[in-house]
């Protein structure tokens, strides 16, 4: 079933306001869109986003963005620019969107959220995805769905291979995946 925009408004509301995590499992874009989470009145403490590719992390970003005065939000969005930073760079930081896993979410000592898709939707997504943007990987622009679906990425699994699971229960990058799963570098 799809999850419409207020179900979605109310979930982050509440995770806000009670001070817990919450996971809220979205399906629908179209619906998503028609509300925003900004109606939300209230000043939040910190805030972890563990944004999943391609699972409506833009969208909720520019939500709670405005929640926070500009000085308090961090505009990392990568894992690897908090790999390379000084805990001084972003400790006074309120609010965190970015492709990181828990591992690094939960040393920010800030509420997580997260946003879920149907996995083989968010696939779909990220392939087409992949095929408009300008950058981003080659293959899937040189290739069909089917023949997209079947291939083994070494340089883009991250983000194909189970790619939520490993982002909410540990690490978003091969590494960290590695880090916690006995698998070697091979």
């Amino acid at each position: 079933t799809n999850l419409p925009a207020v179900v979605l408004s109310i979930s982050v509301a509440h995770c806000l306001s009670r001070g817990t995590t919450s996971v809220v499992d979205v399906q629908s874009v179209s619906e998503r869109k028609s509300g925003t989470v900004s109606e939300v009145k209230m000043e939040p403490s910190r805030i972890a986003y563990v944004h999943i590719a391609k699972s409506a992390g833009t969208w909720l970003r520019t939500c709670l963005e405005p929640l926070f005065r500009a000085e308090d939000v961090c505009h990392f969005r990568f894992q690897h620019q908090f790999d390379s930073a000084k805990y001084e760079d972003f400790i006074k930081k309120r609010f965190f969107s970015a492709h990181i896993g828990f591992d690094t979410a939960i040393s920010l000592d800030a509420e997580m959220i997260t946003v879920l898709r149907n996995p083989f939707d968010r696939i779909i997504s990220l392939y087409y995805y992949w095929r408009e943007v300008n950058g981003g990987p080659i293959l899937p622009k040189q290739m069909e769905l089917e023949e997209f679906l079947d291939y083994h990425f070494d340089d883009i699994g991250q983000d194909m291979d189970n790619a939520q699971t490993w982002q909410i229960a540990h690490g978003y990058t091969i590494p960290h995946r590695r880090k916690h799963s006995g698998m070697s570098k091979d």
